[in-house]
């Protein structure tokens, strides 16, 4: 019995269907698979914090694939940056294990201090995953407006990120009206990004289907999530951006975690180690005497005076 248009369109339907919830079952579990934890890890002070050694070993074992693609997930150094120990990126992430490094920068004394970093409305997403150190690779759309779609412009950016020294971040400004409805990353385009080589996006307006993303272990820093992308159109790849008051231009160092995003100078980029361990030994001693048996505010004057 033949069937007919109807019937085959309910069984496309139910298909896709299908597909999408079970790429929703796969997404949850690999996002939220450990919130049943009853005994979470305690937190570590930053001054303690050490490599993840499991983020390492994933790495060694997992490697990176052609085009900088991974091939497991978990981790945010790439053959590149592992490969060219001089490289910036490399330096940035071998001092990882300090949870935010802007303390260390401001003692480079390359920038004011109220400078080089994002607002209060650019929010880590998915601060499950860790920090995220990349080169940025940025470009402008425009979401909002009704309008041809250039798809040359897509092949610009994502030849573009493969292009880009890895691990790559790509930066992404609205310049179209009502950026509150502008969602400008979405599975589709984050799966083809992590293939370029790509390990987050930032942007200044919103993102989506945060629980498939989150399965790529894709970083988002955004303002917060849209549900559509709209009419979504690339404007011009590679290009000078701002992201809510914080210039990147390309090629530009971005470090990002829970904490929020910041530019790393490249400005004294050879004294970051060593800025980033003094740091971490004034605050691990001023901590230890906090903590300890001897701790009186008379003391603690004497210390912060002197």
């Amino acid at each position: 019995m033949r069937r007919g248009p109807v019937s085959r369109r309910r069984d496309l339907g139910r298909a896709v269907e299908d597909w999408v919830l079970e790429g929703h079952r796969l997404a949850r579990s690999v996002a939220y698979g450990d919130l049943d934890n009853e005994n979470p890890a305690p937190i570590t002070p930053a001054y303690e914090q050490q490599a993840d050694p499991v983020v390492e070993l994933q790495a060694e074992k997992a490697g990176w694939g052609q085009a900088g693609v991974p091939l497991e997930h978990g981790f945010k150094l790439n053959d590149y940056a592992r490969r060219n120990e001089g490289s910036a990126v490399h330096r940035v992430s071998a001092n990882g294990r300090y949870p935010y490094p802007l303390e260390a920068i401001e003692r480079l004394h390359v920038r004011r201090d109220n400078e080089g970093f994002t607002p209060l409305g650019v929010r880590c997403l998915v601060p499950e995953f860790g920090r995220m150190v990349g080169h940025a690779v940025t470009y402008h759309v425009e979401t909002c407006s009704p309008g041809p779609i250039d798809h040359g412009k897509f092949m610009d950016l994502f030849q573009a990120v493969d292009a880009s020294p890895k691990p790559a971040v790509v930066a992404v400004q609205e310049v179209g009206p009502n950026p509150e409805f502008a969602a400008h990353c979405g599975e589709v385009m984050a799966t083809i990004l992590t293939r370029a080589g790509a390990v987050g996006l930032v942007s200044d307006c919103g993102v989506r289907d945060l629980p498939e993303v989150r399965a790529l272990r894709f970083n988002y820093f955004a303002r917060g999530a849209v549900a559509s992308h709209a009419y979504f159109r690339i404007v011009r790849v590679d290009i000078p951006i701002q992201i809510c008051g914080l210039a990147i231009a390309p090629g530009d160092i971005l470090h990002g975690d829970e904490n929020g995003l910041l530019l790393v100078p490249r400005e004294g980029m050879d004294r970051l180690a060593t800025e980033v361990e003094a740091v971490r030994t004034r605050e691990r001693a001023l901590m230890d005497f906090v903590r300890g048996p001897d701790f009186t505010l008379e003391k603690l004057r004497n210390k912060i005076l002197e």
